[in-house]
């Protein structure tokens, strides 16, 4: 019975659809902005980043009780996976062998889909 403690400890519906949106809003800007960052940094450093970003938020989550705590440490999860989804595929073309490239894709994009949409529960 996660949904109805979560919406009581949200305020309503609405601002559980906006941790949602927000996260999701914060992911899909942030892949553009770290294919632009892995291209012009060091790819291990701009991971490093994003990682640590992703902690940021998720400690910012962890410690907070406030909406708009939330809907900031909520982006920069979105901000953090988004980094470390466009870091994995320069680095899985570094190592392992090129036949397992495709599984290896499939695997990630599958996880990172999955918790793309269940992410925000």
């Amino acid at each position: 019975m996660l949904l109805p403690s979560l919406t009581r400890q949200l305020g309503g519906f609405a601002n559980l659809g906006l941790c949602g949106s927000v996260h999701l809003l914060s992911a899909s800007a942030g892949y553009f902005l770290f294919e632009f960052l892995y291209t012009r940094l060091r790819g291990n450093l701009t991971y490093i980043l994003s990682l640590q970003l992703f902690g940021i938020g998720s400690l910012t989550l962890a410690i907070s009780d406030a909406l708009p705590a939330i809907v900031i440490g909520r982006s920069c999860i979105g901000l953090g996976s988004a980094g470390m989804h466009a870091g994995v595929e320069p680095l899985l073309e570094t190592t392992g062998p090129r036949y397992l490239h495709p599984g290896f894709y499939w695997t990630i994009s599958a996880f990172y889909g999955i918790g793309q949409a269940f992410g925000f529960l």
